[in-house]
């Protein structure tokens, strides 16, 4: 990123880059950001502040925000702003010549008068085509180039360009990218020549080859081709809108126009196919050298569709022609007619913002596809288990037989596994089809008379767990959770209760975590698009928002810059002054207008709905008047009054209001009642008037454009769908009572936006696929649609939260600032904590009464005239002559509350300029009024020292002279806590002042008036419990243990009270009223409870006081939950009420309350809680009054259109005059035959919905807004006929748009919203919000990094041969041993995919055949695993063998599978054990985890994020349980209801409830339920003892209903994907294009980190640092100089090719070495060697004392060192620390470079006196030692040089090297080979010393080399 110079204070030269913050002002010539700029200058506390305080130069928003919970305009929205609100923008360009002013106003008005008036027929002509033909290159571009070009165009551009395989860049792109250079294409740059052979036959130049390319250049050529693909749906759409409700396919060519004309289109789209692939070839591209390429024509996507459908279309019409594509009912072979239909989709990239949207997802696909397979790993394990578990059992079902007639045999819908035996009364297991009996009875036992039976699976025997097929296809509905709990329900009656664990588990990992990382992928990566692109990722348009949030006063509804008459007039007309004073009252007639309209019900008369008729006809007059007024108000200014998009849109509303007031018009009900939307469409008026309201709603809203973009690509995306469905799903299901059955476009729609909204999906999918059983097509349709229900819900959906995230993500740019508010904010809480008082204490108007002064009570606040410093120096034992300072006395005042506060920015600056220290005042005085918050380390307070390491010693870092010494942990230690302890002294101070205040007013720490401080019965009290709120300043200090004990009792009589309370529920005491003795216990827990809880009570109340005093028992909320509960129990035990009341009712429900407090006795849960619910309140509470105002103007909308419509007979299908009498009700078998049972006939409503009246409506929408019931309002809004009359099926069909609408924006949309909301706030608080996307991608790649561990394996390899094998067949992650056993692992999952229902005869007690081989299969794949464990364990050791889960996993798992095969081979029938070896052969898929790179990370990063979701978990538990209680309490004896199809769906007992629970958690028929449980008198039995009623209760009903579904259904939900998305970001690093670091990278360095850490303790000691960094491989490589540079390849490459003398005698060619030296870059060698030292001494400040540096921090600083910039990825705290840290390197790397210099001086003066004297005595070339004892440079007499072979040459010179040389551990660097050698010679020579020094460079060296030779 491009950081601008800023010019600070009024030096306008000394510019200094700010390393934390940047603006938004574009810079001419950007810079590459410097790493270490940090060093440079600290910017001063007016320079930092100025920093915030920029003020923008033009009023397009501020760019400094006074409120860290400011509404936060979208990063779109505010792109164009903040580029055309800096003065410069076309920086590269010179200044433009500046016109004479003019008047703006006039010359506007002039302007948009020519606009208007100015109109001829060519250029509107020109521009027409010209708009067809940019349209018909985003549809249909013919000339598919790319051309190789640095600059990427600001526009798009016609020709596509787009690569099939991008990969987004790791280094994000800077958000000014797209403005620091200018963008240079030539002006008549056309598509580039032919080059290569087409086909590898035509030639470039062919002259056929150019005529078809001169062709397909020509302009229209696209055009055309667009309009047939056009033609192509409008004749599919033509044929698919027949009114038809049984039509037919054609099964025969030429029997129908449309048949001819698809062929021609098909010739054409062939022709096209075959001229392209002739011009541009088929698969190799053609280039030339200048890198301008033409695409082949298969390497395009959309051209690959385009073959797909002319192939299917061929194929389809080969069929048609022989007669073989129908064959009565048992043969449809219409897939190909469909994918023939394919190419339509062309018609997505129709507009400009679709084509944006579908290049986002081509951006996202990557990561989406490996999500998938992830997702798609967890259906196959799903599947595999309910294959094993669950085969067969949807075959089972209860079976009547009439014993009178035996061909009579009616199977019932209930699911069985067992019958009552008529002779014997007992239950005996179920029939099999084969005629035996099962081995077990289980689940439902049918009743007598009935027996238990096999026959087929439901839906035509298409839904089973009889396959992995059909079983993968259930867990895709249990993921959908539609119908998943009659699925769940069934299963439980024909297995055991506990298989919905199965079902719930289903719902809880695929539901609520996977399917969540869809959206986390989607947000994410549309973010990435949105900032590599500079524009939305929806549309192409940068326009701001349209609702402002700082003009509230005005009328003013966009945010453009257009003056206000209000604030541009100079004068006020007294029209302008009616509209300012008049807005009140409009707003509230528009109020009064929606209430006239919500008074109308169903019941009123005929002159009651006309009274509202008329007061809606002067409503609407009203309203044009006021129109009126306002545009003579603005009458000079009528062309900018209607571009006010508020003036415009209330002009139509009043026209439109007053226009259907017509007569005419108004007799027209059916138009009358559709276009009173326009009066309900006022309301908005007051969504905008709410301050709060039209923020949230700019904020949503954003920039409009990408919503509408996105709202069009869907809805054309399920037309264009629906027309490829009907031609596959035409005439398929041609039967009554199903309204989506595809029989035309509209209903294919329909039915295709039901699986968009995914309310009753599978209705659609059972139907299919068992209409699609008689002709063998059920795969496929049910094919089709699960993939058309993933897309639209897992990706299209989630784009409404793309979006919505999108307008709230905040600007890039303020992210920083918002970062230091956040900091800030942070701290001034930590300041708040220790406030001396309450500013709602009353005490504080008390006088105090103070003691006298005690010498052992000094006040804290007595401030001596001595610095804190000297006092703390010299308790710690300083210098007694060291001279304090003058110091100048503190000043200390206790803050009032009552005076005014310093402003945000006041607090910036006092608190950031003590991080950003500026130089004091020159009286040299210090200022301590202020606390120290300065979080600096111990490097400010260290001083450094000459570094004097002996030569020829050991290194000792110990050493007081040592620079090492200087970061020793113990000294660090010391030095961080006295930072630490000044911070404790300061806070300390305040509390003093606390206590003296409380000592100044004894009766406010007195407990009730009664128990003083010394009391000892409060002090005992007080040392058993912790303090309700804050610290106990005075008293007694709680005991840890006794504290434990005491919680541990309470805690656990909670836990038992709930318990109890779950127990003793209402069916129990039902069940026992007639035996008190099993009641009474009950009794005499609720009272021992409630003594209990009392004397806690009592205790907390006695330690700290009730209400008034420091630590109150109610200043806490928790303790105010905990006394109400203990009210509730005591007037539950004493008190008697009538259930009439309602009183009873409420004490009972009371009872759950109980379980709340488990959160208040789990902190960790009562954190997420409080968060969630308390902090994250006030936005939950602002969306769901938003979307309440969506939903009350459709409700008003719907009571107006549907009133009095959904009115049906309940005996037939009879209009209302002939609904009398009585009719037949329905029966099920095994009712006889021809029984019938009178039903008295009814003209009524649907069972729980209507639109009578404004509640009812407004409870049917919000009801559907969740979006459940929806579908059964659309079927009925359907069928409607008229008033009074009958409804019939597809009557209306266009009616249905409501519903489809209202769906879109109020279940979607409002929960999409809520998803938003509750994301952004779980974001803000734990900061992630303000993080910009390097450092969030730092962040991730931390905490990935922080869940690695080191390899296990031995400290000592193995020496014997087979273990060495098998060592090497262990820690090998990519031999072929590895690779082997991942593909034994795949197969053993495959094989167990073969498993069907069919294969395996479970009941059988032999095993034969098949069943007998599959086991033994399953021992050979166990007999490998076996191996591969003996293999490990052989080398590896156990002790390393265990320290791997992942080792264990397996041995137990294999162990467990081995012996359940060996029990099967020996008895298959024991029942324990199938269930097991089920377990454990599906245990042994997870093997495959380990070894894929992305499921091994996904699960890795899972154990980082456990803790979070835990809480959440444990949260939602909590709830659930209350829930539970209260649900059971108050209906546990409610009738059942409609909706009660099974014995689970009730609240009797408490697993049932909580299955219930779950299953509303999701939304599942949660409505219908409700419903239910509303039963009231007369429709049940009242009595005065709740046990003798079944009666429900409205009130309660809707309360918990509707309570339960917004805090579970809305804001749960949102939560878990709120934790996901922040949880599981690493998913977005998987990929190796978006990641960092990968796994292989990971695996270099744990096994280079093996080598070196040979005792296997996680640490690296510091003397062998160097060797771990010298092995160092990959993105972690610290090495100086590359392994052909080391000394063992330099002498091989530059050997002279003599024969040597001696091992360390060698013959070197000077000339080639030096060639070879001069290719080495100087400055990479320079900036290798100084990160070197600053990762030298880095580590040597984070070293343990004795242990080393440990593996994480090693891990964690080379990744900051080598993969990030900082300045760019770390936070504030973190950059702060960091600049800290490298001040402290800096410091110790210089002075030991210096010292090196200095040393290198010396020790070559010494050497050339030493070569002066020698020249004189001997000429004789000299050897060269390096003496540790005297650090000189000798002759080394023993070892002498060699003679030049050549005296006159002296290119080539032979060194004998001796082997004792000694260098500096970080001057010079070893290859490995190298240090083999060093070793071996240590080995060698016992008297070598370890430490290798060398502190001579290859310059010094040759620079001498070169002057002896010379004399």
């Amino acid at each position: 990123m491009a950081i601008p110079s800023t010019s600070y204070g009024n030096d306008s030269n000394d510019t200094e880059q700010t390393p934390f913050m940047s603006t938004s002002k574009p810079t001419p010539e950007p810079k590459k950001l410097n790493r270490r700029y940090t060093q440079k200058k600290t910017p001063n506390l007016n320079e930092f502040t100025a920093e915030f305080e920029q003020i923008p130069r033009t009023p397009t928003y501020d760019t400094v925000l006074n409120e860290v919970e400011e509404p936060d305009y979208s990063d779109t929205a505010r792109l164009t702003a903040n580029v055309s609100a800096v003065s410069g923008f076309s920086h590269t360009q010179p200044r433009p010549y500046q016109p004479a002013s003019i008047d703006p106003s006039l010359d506007q008005r002039q302007r948009q008068w020519k606009n208007l008036v100015y109109f001829t027929k060519k250029g509107s002509f020109r521009l027409l085509g010209k708009t067809i033909r940019n349209i018909s290159r985003r549809v249909f571009p013919i000339q598919h180039y790319k051309q190789e070009n640095t600059n990427t165009p600001s526009k798009p551009v016609y020709h596509d360009n787009d690569d099939d395989s991008q990969s987004i860049p790791m280094t994000p792109t800077s958000s000014h990218s797209s403005t620091e250079q200018p963008i240079h294409q030539p002006i008549n740059a056309g598509p580039p020549k032919l080059y290569g052979y087409s086909l590898n036959i035509i030639s470039p130049t062919h002259p056929i080859r150019l005529l078809l390319h001169s062709i397909l250049r020509w302009r229209w050529i696209e055009t055309i081709m667009m309009s047939l693909v056009i033609t192509h749906g409008i004749v599919l759409m033509i044929v698919g809108w027949g009114t038809n409700p049984y039509p037919e396919p054609l099964s025969r060519w030429g029997e129908r126009w449309d048949q001819y004309v698809i062929f021609g289109l098909f010739l054409c789209y062939t022709l096209m196919a075959i001229l392209r692939i002739i011009v541009y070839g088929l698969l190799e591209n053609s280039y030339n050298e200048k890198k301008m390429v033409y695409k082949a024509y298969l390497r395009h996507g959309w051209n690959r569709v385009d073959v797909v459908s002319i192939l299917s279309y061929y194929v389809h019409f080969a069929l048609l022609v022989t007669g073989q594509e129908i064959i009565g009912e048992h043969r449809r072979i219409l897939v190909f007619k469909m994918l023939s239909s394919l190419v339509l989709l062309r018609l997505l990239n129709i507009t400009d913002g679709n084509k944006v949207i579908l290049n986002s997802l081509k951006k996202a696909a990557p990561l989406l596809v490996n999500v998938l397979f992830f997702v798609l790993f967890f259906f196959v394990i799903f599947g595999i288990i309910g294959v094993q578990s669950f085969k067969g059992s949807f075959r089972r079902h209860c079976v009547w037989r009439d014993p009178e007639n035996p061909e009579n045999v009616q199977e019932l819908q209930q699911y069985c596994g067992g019958y009552i035996n008529v002779t014997t009364g007992e239950a005996v297991p179920y029939l099999l089809k084969s005629g035996g009996s099962g081995l077990w009875s289980k689940g439902f036992i049918c009743e007598n008379g009935l027996t238990c039976e096999e026959t087929l699976n439901p839906y035509g025997d298409t839904l089973s767990f009889d396959n992995i097929a059909s079983s993968i296809l259930l867990v895709m509905i249990i993921t959908g959770v539609q119908s998943w709990t009659d699925r769940m329900y069934d299963m439980m009656d024909a297995e055991y209760f506990v298989a919905s664990t199965y079902f719930v588990l289903i719902v809880i990992v695929m539901n609520f975590w996977l399917i969540n990382l869809f959206i986390a992928v989607i947000t994410e990566m549309f973010a990435k698009v949105r900032e590599d692109s500079q524009h939305s990722a929806f549309s192409h348009s940068t326009a701001k928002p349209v609702l402002a949030d700082g003009l509230e006063e005005d009328w003013q509804f966009s945010m453009n810059n257009t003056p206000h008459i209000a604030a541009t007039a100079p004068t006020k007309s007294i029209l302008q002054l009616m509209v300012v004073k008049l807005k009140p009252f409009w707003l509230l007639l528009v109020f009064a207008d929606l209430i006239a309209m919500a008074c109308r019900n169903n019941s009123m008369s005929v002159s009651e709905l006309e009274a509202l008729d008329l007061v809606e006809t002067i409503f609407s007059l009203a309203f044009l008047v006021e129109i009126i007024i306002r545009i003579a108000a603005q009458r000079k200014r009528l062309l900018t009054f209607f571009k006010d998009r508020m003036n415009f849109t209330d002009f139509i509303i009043a026209l439109v209001t007053c226009l259907i007031q017509i007569p005419a018009i108004r007799r027209h009900t059916l138009v009358y009642i559709w276009f009173t939307g326009f009066q309900v469409l006022r309301a908005y008026r007051l969504v905008i008037a709410i301050p709060r309201l039209r923020s949230l709603m700019s904020r949503v809203l954003g920039n409009v454009q990408g919503l509408v973009n996105l709202l069009f690509f869907i809805l054309l995306a399920i037309i264009l769908c629906a027309i490829i469905s009907y031609q596959l799903f035409e005439g398929v299901i041609n039967e009554d009572g199903e309204e989506m059955r595809f029989f035309s476009i509209y209903n294919s729609f329909v039915a295709l936006y039901q699986l968009f909204s995914g309310e009753d999906w599978t209705t659609v999918l059972y139907n299919v696929m068992e209409a699609g059983s008689g002709n063998g097509n059920s795969a496929i349709y049910a094919l089709y649609l699960v993939f058309w229900f993933a897309c639209s819900n897992f990706v299209l959906v989630n784009m409404f939260i793309a979006v919505l995230m999108e307008n709230f993500e905040i600007v890039e740019d303020d992210k920083r600032k918002r970062q230091v508010l956040h900091y800030m904010k942070k701290t001034e809480d930590v300041l708040d904590k220790t406030n001396v008082v309450n500013p709602w204490n009353i005490y504080r108007f008390f006088k105090p009464k103070p003691k006298g002064l005690d010498i052992k009570n000094i006040p804290y606040n007595l401030v001596l005239t001595v610095q804190k410093s000297i006092v703390q120096e010299f308790m710690s034992g300083a210098e007694a002559d060291k001279k304090a300072e003058p110091v100048v006395p503190r000043q200390t005042n206790v803050e009032d509350p009552d005076k005014q506060t310093q402003s945000r920015f006041n607090h910036v600056r006092n608190f950031l300029g003590r991080l950003f220290p500026v130089p004091q005042p020159t009286t040299g005085l210090p200022d301590n009024s202020r606390i120290s918050l300065d979080r600096s380390i111990a490097f400010d307070q260290v001083g450094t020292f000459y570094d004097f390491q002996k030569r020829g010693g050991v290194q000792d870092i110990n050493e007081p002279r040592s620079l090492r010494y200087l970061v020793d942990p113990t000294l660090r230690e010391t030095v961080a806590n006295r930072l630490q302890e000044t911070i404790v002294h300061d806070i300390e101070e305040r509390r003093a002042l606390r206590r003296d205040f409380i000592r100044g007013h004894p009766t406010y720490d007195k407990s009730l008036y009664l128990f003083s401080i010394r009391n000892p019965i409060r002090r005992w009290c007080q040392l058993i419990v912790q303090p309700s709120r804050g610290e106990r300043l005075l008293g007694t200090q709680a005991s840890r243990w006794k504290n434990v004990i005491f919680s541990t009792i309470i805690t656990s009589c909670v836990i038992a009270n709930v318990v109890l309370t779950i127990y003793n529920s209402p069916v129990y005491q039902f069940e026992h009223r007639d035996n008190p003795k099993a009641v009474r216990p009950f009794v005499y827990c609720d009272w021992a409870f409630t003594v209990i809880f009392s004397f806690e009570f009592l205790v907390k109340v006695i330690a700290d006081g009730f209400f008034l005093t420091p630590n109150a028992y109610l200043l806490n909320g928790w303790n105010a939950l905990d006394l109400f509960v203990l009210i509730t129990l005591y007037m539950s035990n004493f008190g008697q009420f009538s259930s009439t009341t309602g009183l009873e009712r409420a004490f009972r429900a009371f009872k759950a309350l109980r379980a709340l407090r488990l959160i208040n006795l789990l902190v960790f849960a009562k954190e997420t809680f409080t968060s969630i619910l308390v902090v994250g309140l006030p936005r939950i509470v602002d969306a769901a009054a938003l979307g309440l105002c969506l939903i009350i103007p459709f409700a008003i909308y719907g009571q107006n259109i549907f009133m009095g419509l959904f009115y049906m007979c309940n005996g037939g299908d009879l209009d209302k005059i002939d609904c009398l009498n009585e009719g037949f009700m329905e029966i099920q078998e095994p009712m006889p035959e021809n029984s019938s049972i009178y039903m008295p006939r009814i003209w009524q409503n649907p069972y729980s919905y209507s639109f009578d009246s404004f509640w009812t409506s407004l409870l049917i929408l919000f009801e559907i807004a969740s979006g459940e019931g929806w579908v059964d309002v659309l079927t009925t809004s359907m069928s409607i006929r008229g008033k009074d009359l009958a409804p019939q099926q597809d009557a209306s069909q266009l009616w249905g748009i409501f519903f489809m609408v209202y769906n879109l924006a109020g279940s979607v949309f409002v929960i999409s919203l809520f998803l938003g909301v509750v994301i952004e706030n779980f974001t803000k608080r734990n900061g992630s919000a303000y993080l910009t996307i390097d450092q969030r991608r730092w962040l991730d790649l931390k905490k990935l990094l922080n869940q690695i561990r080191p390899a296990k394996r031995p400290k000592v390899p193995p020496a014997s041969t087979i273990r060495k094998w098998c060592y090497d067949l262990a820690v090998e992650k990519r031999g072929k041993f590895y690779k082997c056993m991942t593909i034994v692992i795949t197969l053993n999952i495959l094989f167990l995919c073969t498993d069907t229902v069919n294969d395996a005869d479970t009941q059988s007690l032999i095993l034969t055949g098949w069943n007998m081989a599959k086991v033994y299969i399953y021992l050979g794949f166990i007999l490998i695993y076996w191996f591969e464990i003996l293999i490990k364990l052989l080398g590896l050791g156990w002790k390393s063998f265990r320290r791997n889960l992942w080792n264990l996993f397996d041995l137990l798992t294999v162990i467990g599978s081995f012996i359940s095969v060996m029990i099967t081979l020996g008895n298959p029938s024991i029942k324990t054990n199938i269930e097991f070896q089920k377990l454990f052969m599906t245990a042994l898929c997870f093997k495959l985890v380990q070894r894929s790179d992305g499921l091994n990370q996904l699960f890795t990063t899972m154990a980082a994020s456990a803790y979070q979701i835990v809480n959440v978990f444990a949260v939602w538990f909590v709830a659930l349980t209350t829930y539970a209680i209260m649900f059971m309490q108050i209906f546990g004896l409610t009738r059942y209801g409609p909706s009660s199809t099974t014995e689970h769906i009730n609240f009797r007992t408490f697993s049932n409830t909580l299955i219930s629970l779950v299953r509303y958690s999701t939304g599942e028929a949660w409505n219908s339920m409700m419903h239910d449980f509303t039963v009231e008198s007369p429709n049940c039995v009242v009595s005065d003892n709740y046990l003798d009623s079944d009666c429900g209760s409205l009130r309660w009903a809707y309360f918990l209903f509707l309570t339960f579904n917004i805090i579970s259904m809305y804001i749960f939900t949102a939560i878990f994907v709120a934790v996901v998305a922040d949880n599981f970001s690493y998913v977005y690093q998987i990929k190796a294009n978006f990641s960092l670091v990968n796994r292989d990278e990971i695996r270099k360095f744990k096994m280079t980190w093996a080598s070196v850490d040979t005792d296997r303790d996680g640490y690296v000691k510091p003397k062998d640092y160097m060797t771990l960094w010298r092995k160092l491989d990959g993105i972690f490589t610290v090495r100086v100089f590359g392994p052909e540079y080391s000394y063992r390849n330099l002498v091989k490459t530059c050997n002279d090719g003599s024969l040597t003398t001696g091992k360390y005698s060698h013959h070197i060619d000077i000339e080639l070495l030096n060639q070879k030296l001069s290719e080495l870059d100087k400055t990479e060698l320079h900036k290798r060697r100084r990160d070197l030292e600053k990762i030298y001494w880095e580590t040597a400040l984070i070293e343990s004392t004795t242990k080393g540096v440990s593996f994480n921090q090693m891990l964690l600083m080379l990744a900051q060192r080598k993969l990030i910039i900082p300045e760019n990825a770390l936070i504030l705290e973190e950059l702060l620390e960091d600049q800290k840290k490298e001040e402290a390197i800096h410091t110790l790397s210089s002075i030991d470079r210096v010292r090196g210099l200095i040393e290198t001086i010396v020790l070559r003066k010494k050497f050339l006196r030493y070569l002066d004297t020698k020249r004189h005595i001997n000429r004789e070339l000299p050897s060269i030692v390096i003496d540790n004892e005297n650090n000189v440079i000798q002759m080394y007499g023993d070892t002498p040089i060699s003679p030049m072979t050549d005296p006159n040459d002296i290119n080539t010179i032979s060194i004998n090297i001796p082997h004792s040389t000694n260098s500096s551990v970080y001057d010079y660097y070893l290859s490995d080979g190298d240090e083999e050698d060093m070793n071996n010679d240590i080995d060698e020579d016992p008297h070598i010393n370890e430490d290798i020094l060398d502190n001579a460079s290859h310059d010094l060296w040759k620079e001498i080399l070169d002057d002896e030779c010379t004399h």
